[in-house]
């Protein structure tokens, strides 16, 4: 910021005052030393914490060919650092309805007042749970918003940190991008009814869900001739029912979002594959 300049007075008369001063730390911007008033300056602090500059000015009297050095005076000044706002991640994956888990954390500390952090948010298409903008957090504040997203597919919330002190300084701010995966999907699977020995059709598992979709299934009657899991589609099996009333078997197909390293499953459907007996005839009496 630029600094206003520093005019010297004093209560002296009857000759000609004049100021001379210096400066003991010139990375403020200041010079070192000089004469007269102190004229406007841009102060630089590049650090994390508050630069403290002691100017000493001593007044010098002349009245004739005498010069006379009276007492100093000193004054501080001081230049706070560009606050910083440093959060714990700039990018978060969450499945649908997960909690984000943001620390707002800054290296900078100030001479006058507290740092506080200003923030917004800004989603894109059918996410919810999210607070649109908060004001005046502290340092170590966590955001925890729970994040849905309505859509079928992978959708964002960006939150704009910006940390702002007491004094007005403020600096650009910090961005934080939250990834919400889609609840993964599964089509409902229709209940298929089979003869003992038949050869089934394979069941294709479909979903709405864009993006990389998976399912595991389960099945609670391995007697039919279907095995007791599987990934992916169900494959064709010879129908297997040795007794002599239908054999009912629940299958429950789960299906899992990937996206990067984390898995989301999604919720389960379930449908049933019936296998009837060979039908018989009591042999009749001749």
């Amino acid at each position: 910021s630029p600094t206003l300049p520093v005019i010297f007075t004093t209560i002296n008369t009857g000759g000609t005052t004049t100021y001379t001063w210096t400066n003991d730390q010139p990375s403020i911007g200041l010079a070192a030393s000089g004469t007269g008033e102190i004229s406007s300056f841009t102060a630089v602090n590049t650090g994390n914490a508050p630069v403290i500059a002691t100017i000493v000015v001593t007044p010098n009297f002349k009245n004739g060919l005498t010069t006379c050095d009276g007492p100093s005076q000193t004054f501080t000044i001081t230049v706070d650092p560009t606050p910083q706002v440093v959060p714990s991640t700039l990018t978060q994956t969450l499945c649908n309805y997960g909690v984000t888990d943001i620390v707002i954390g800054s290296p900078s500390t100030f001479s006058s007042g507290v740092v506080t952090f200003d923030y917004t948010a800004l989603a894109t298409f059918g996410v919810t749970g999210f607070t649109m903008s908060a004001t005046g957090l502290p340092k170590d504040y966590v955001v925890t918003d729970t994040l849905i997203n309505h859509t079928d597919e992978v959708q964002t919330v960006t939150y704009t940190i910006i940390p702002v002190t007491s004094t007005g300084c403020a600096s650009g701010p910090a961005t934080v991008i939250v990834t919400i995966l889609p609840t993964a999907q599964v089509d409902q699977p229709n209940d298929v009814i089979l003869c003992n020995g038949n050869d089934s059709d394979p069941i294709t598992l479909g979903t709405l869900t864009v993006g990389d979709v998976t399912f595991t299934w389960t099945n609670d009657q391995t007697s039919i001739g279907l095995a007791a899991s599987g990934t992916g589609d169900i494959p064709s099996f010879t129908a297997v029912n040795t007794g002599d009333s239908p054999v009912i078997a629940s299958i429950s197909v789960i299906p899992h979002f990937t996206y990067g390293s984390l898995l989301c499953d999604g919720q389960p459907k379930t449908f049933t594959i019936t296998v009837n007996p060979t039908p018989e005839v009591d042999q009749p009496t001749s």
